[in-house]
């Protein structure tokens, strides 16, 4: 019997100039993983992710001087010996990269450092830079739309596992939500196209101009990167909805934000997962959706949200409307995605199915 490591490193390497669902999945996993597994994140550079970071406590060194691929093959082989040095310096047993650019930096030194290497693969294909996968220890994805973007013989080395989610231990302060008068509607993410935030704001002119719902108001909260924040902007003035909608930028604190929403409207394409769906059913928010992507795995239609098909928006009207009039319904959906998603993507579940992979890669 081979006696195990009294401490187990696992390397989080980031690029870190910016922060995203994948980086609060990962970031998420490491603040829970038990003895002997020790985690070290490093940034290659600073930046939103260092805010983040330190905001909540997470230790993590920077490593600004250790060039990665994006900036020229030229200057990353230079710092080929200060990957090796500090992979054998700290005595890492596994490198675990959650993005493109670690993937590629860690990808060569790891396998000099006889260390293992995860390759989390978090977005959909196709992707010519996925086939240097073949040369990780693992590769993992984190739905099955992600894994079935990918050709045969890429997807047959892929295994799934869900993003993981803290739920409140006491449900019931969550899924008894008054009524409220605005009706608060909610978008959130980073604003790119895909993410359709264009959707959103003709939705909520629709719903503007409904007799049976009540006044509404719509939260928009995301890092608001252009020209798509022009372009919101733009169709704010056009439908005249400046007093019915609110910009709150990116919110680290996720409880104020839904909180502060009653509905959630995820119109995003080709969403590799959809993180906001499950978090908003952890704080008993209902979800409507588009029927695309990662959001099939998550939503159950009519029994734990509402998917709509190609982002109609005569459907997201319809079903905003069953979630404002009927409040047994609205409740009976809460409590059935609240439940199926806790069983599904709590972070004891992720845990312990990446704690498998750990043990394997390091048996």
């Amino acid at each position: 019997m081979n006696k195990k490591k009294s401490k187990i490193t696992i390397l989080f390497p980031y690029l870190g100039n910016s922060i995203g669902g994948s980086h609060i999945s990962s970031l998420l996993l490491l603040k829970n993983l038990p003895h002997p597994y020790y985690p070290l994140v490093l940034l290659h550079q600073r930046g939103d992710l260092e805010n983040f970071l330190t905001e909540y406590n997470i230790p993590f060194i920077v490593k600004e001087n250790m060039e990665v691929l994006s900036n020229g093959i030229w200057s990353y082989l230079p710092c080929l010996s200060q990957y090796t040095q500090l992979i054998k310096q700290k005595k890492i047993n596994i490198v675990h990269t959650n993005e493109i650019n670690t993937h590629l930096a860690w990808l060569l030194p790891t396998f000099l450092s006889n260390a293992k290497h995860l390759w989390h693969q978090r977005t959909p294909g196709p992707n010519k830079s996925i086939f240097l996968s073949f040369f990780s220890s693992k590769v993992i994805t984190i739905s099955s739309y992600c894994k079935n973007s990918f050709n045969f013989f890429l997807k047959r080395k892929m295994e799934v596992v869900f993003n993981p989610f803290n739920f409140q231990e006491n449900d019931g302060i969550f899924l008894d939500k008054k009524e409220t008068n605005p009706i608060n509607i909610g978008w959130i993410g980073n604003f790119h196209q895909r993410k359709r935030l264009d959707v959103f704001i003709k939705l909520i002119s629709r719903l503007e101009k409904e007799p049976s719902i009540p006044s509404i108001m719509a939260n928009i909260f995301g890092k608001q990167l252009e020209p798509e924040f022009s372009i919101a902007k733009e169709m704010i003035f056009k439908y005249n909805l400046k007093s019915k909608v609110l910009f709150h930028g990116f919110e680290n604190d996720i409880e104020k934000v839904y909180r502060k929403i009653d509905i959630l409207i995820a119109p995003a394409e080709k969403e590799a997962f959809g993180r906001t769906l499950v978090e908003a059913t952890s704080y008993g928010v209902p979800v409507i959706a588009n029927k695309e992507g990662g959001h099939i795995e998550i939503i159950k239609d009519g029994k734990t949200g509402f998917l709509v098909s190609k982002n109609k928006i005569n459907q997201y009207v319809e079903s905003v409307l069953i979630l404002v009039s009927n409040s047994i319904e609205r409740s009976r959906v809460v409590k059935n995605a609240y439940r199926f998603c806790k069983q599904r993507f709590s972070i004891d579940v992720h845990v312990n199915n990446i704690l498998k992979i750990y043990n394997a890669l390091n048996g």
